[in-house]
């Protein structure tokens, strides 16, 4: 755009709207009509009118309305969003905001949990071996005195792939303008079920700030077979996978076991689909498979 341009466009804005904006007075003030005819005035006086805000006050509907969450907070919202009330079957509230009642399920634990791939191809031992060599370090720092700390690391970083994958997927499918098979919904499904065993653990392990100096100093608790036995589950895990109510830590450590041997049989079959030269999308995904 040349300077001339520009300069003429500047004038015709600020001669429309610099009156509106500029002037000391605040209601609709009849324009001179000398050199003006009636049509002209007219809509010029429909345009300012337009311009200008209605002094109307607002109804009952439009104002924020106030809604009180679970825990006595208020959230004044004017879209009038309610948060959603939700019990369990029999009647009591449902205390987690993390997943739903619909989200949870029964797991399937007669899955064969020894079951492994046997590495053929150079990645396939590259991949094997790498997990092989750091899991030694890990073991000498965690020791039999914190498997709560070492299980929270562990599905900190459980957690991370299926949500890159599905991020991955998500972006290819918007780029190529292709569906993805439902593998997208497939893997997130699976970062979701990682991060709900680090909500678990957490629960379980709680730890206050002199836990954590404790943990860091090597001096955590002990965590044996038999407290494992004895220790009752968490309730967010009674919920989420609906154990027994007198469900213990280590039925919730089977749960998370019968868990993983999924994930590994759903990650090991979109490897095999891919090294086969096909495409995901072609294939349709397990999706509730764990």
């Amino acid at each position: 755009m040349s300077q001339s341009t520009a300069t003429k466009v500047s004038r015709l804005v600020l001669g429309q709207l610099g009156p509106r904006f500029l002037s000391n007075t605040t209601g609709f003030s009849r324009p001179t009509t000398t050199g003006m005819s009636s049509a002209k005035f007219a809509s010029y006086g429909v345009r300012g009118w337009s311009a200008s805000a209605p002094s109307v006050k607002p109804s009952e509907e439009e104002k924020p309305k106030a809604f009180a969450t679970e825990d006595g907070k208020l959230i004044v919202s004017y879209w009038g969003v309610a948060p959603p009330k939700i019990t369990k079957e029999d009647g009591t509230a449902w205390k987690w905001n993390c997943f739903r009642p619909w989200e949870s399920y029964t797991p399937d634990v007669s899955i064969d949990v020894k079951k492994h791939h046997k590495p053929e191809t150079t990645m396939d031992k590259f991949a094997y071996w790498t997990v092989q060599v750091l899991k030694y370090p890990t073991y000498l720092f965690f020791q039999e005195r914190r498997h709560m700390c070492h299980a929270v690391l562990l599905e900190t970083v459980a957690a991370v792939p299926g949500m890159v994958g599905g991020m991955l997927l998500h972006c290819k499918s918007l780029r190529r303008f292709e569906q993805s098979g439902g593998w997208i919904k497939a893997l997130l499904e699976e970062a979701e079920n990682e991060r709900m065993h680090l909500m678990t653990f957490i629960e379980i392990a709680k730890p206050k700030w002199y836990e954590r100096a404790l943990v860091f100093a090597n001096s955590s608790r002990t965590w044996t077979m038999e407290v494992l036995r004895t220790r009752p589950a968490p309730a967010i895990a009674i919920d989420y996978w609906r154990l027994p109510p007198n469900s213990t830590l280590r039925d919730v450590v089977f749960v998370i076991r019968a868990d993983e041997a999924h994930h590994r049989d759903l990650n090991h079959y979109a490897s095999d689909i891919q090294c086969q030269g096909q495409e995901l999308k072609d294939t349709p995904a397990p999706i509730g498979y764990h």
